[in-house]
């Protein structure tokens, strides 16, 4: 699976790429949003994204990518804050997890498993250029969710 990763934090991005390349997947990281959305977007078939993140944080990544890719990725947001409430309308979609930090490797494998299904119909719908995007998905203002720093 190819995956990219976006956190401002160092230890967690290295530890997610060391783990998740041990388990045979593609990683990319980033450590920040503005970082990953410049130039041309990579292809990848899943997102671990920080919410909360200097600059733009995880939900306006998030929407910037709904708008500027034809098909979105498998999103697994990641926080140490709890947006459970918040992200509700968000991860209710069949492509969008919450996963609180800290979280064990175990934790992150069985989010990868839940979200196996959406990349197969997602490589799929890249495939053969079916997927309709959602324009519900996000509420009106981000400020919504992710209170200002």
């Amino acid at each position: 699976m190819k995956i990219a990763i976006v956190d401002d934090e160092l230890f967690v991005r290295k530890l997610l790429v060391r783990s998740l390349e041990r388990d045979g997947h593609d990683v990319q990281a980033y450590a920040s949003g503005q970082e990953l959305l410049e130039g041309e977007i990579p292809s990848f078939d899943l997102l671990l994204l920080d919410i909360v993140m200097p600059g733009l944080n995880g939900v306006e990544v998030f929407e910037l990518l709904r708008q500027r890719q034809r098909f979105m990725p498998a999103v697994i947001f990641i926080s140490a804050f709890d947006f459970t409430g918040k992200l509700k309308h968000i991860i209710d979609n069949s492509s969008v997890w919450y996963l609180p930090k800290p979280f064990g490797l175990d934790e992150l494998r069985e989010a990868l498993v839940r979200a196996s299904g959406y990349i197969t119909r997602y490589r799929h719908c890249q495939s053969t250029e079916v997927l309709h995007l959602h324009e519900e998905l996000l509420p009106r203002k981000v400020s919504d969710i992710v209170p200002p720093q």
